[in-house]
């Protein structure tokens, strides 16, 4: 990915790498269900945003795709955190 990925994509990469290890701190005291809360409210956006930098170096639009409506293809029950 360094040597072909575009800058949005690398970048998109370094934001959720630094959010999700500095995060680690936030979650501690967390039981899990208000992990799996922070993670999709605070984290999980951040996947959805490489993904659409990765699309979009793909040629794609991304023009009706809104927030989550990615994770919702992974996460099954997000609608029951957001």
């Amino acid at each position: 990915m360094t040597i072909y990925a575009s800058d949005n994509v690398l970048k998109a990469w370094s934001t959720f790498k630094d959010i999700s290890m500095n995060s680690v701190l936030n979650k501690k005291e967390l039981n899990r269900e208000e992990k799996t809360k922070y993670y999709i409210e605070h984290e999980a956006p951040y996947i959805e945003k490489l993904i659409l930098a990765i699309r979009k170096e793909l040629g794609y639009k991304n023009k009706n795709i809104r927030d989550y409506d990615i994770l919702k293809l992974y996460i099954n029950d997000i609608n029951k955190y957001l």
